[in-house]
This record gives structure tokens, sequence and C-alpha cells, in this order.
């Protein structure tokens, strides 16, 4: 889970840096959807 959790972490940082270059509403779906993400790979 630990690993998993690192991998989703780095790749949310790439799509974080791209998503704000777009809009700040964008970075707070991506926020959500990330979330999501993570609950169901747990």
């Amino acid at each position: 889970v630990i690993s998993a959790s690192g991998t989703l972490g780095m790749s949310g940082s790439d799509l974080a840096g791209e998503v704000r270059l777009d809009g700040f509403t964008l970075e707070l779906k991506w926020s959500d959807v990330g979330n999501f993400h993570m609950y169901l790979i747990q």
C-alpha cells in the first residue's frame, strides 16, 4: 500500500503542475480524483 501511495504521489505532483497552468479549479478537481483513486487502490 505504501509503495502504491508513493507512486500515486509522484504522478499526482506531475499532473498537479500541469493542471496549475490550466487553472486552480482543475487542480482541486484532480485532488478529488486522486483521493478517490487512493481509496480504490487501498
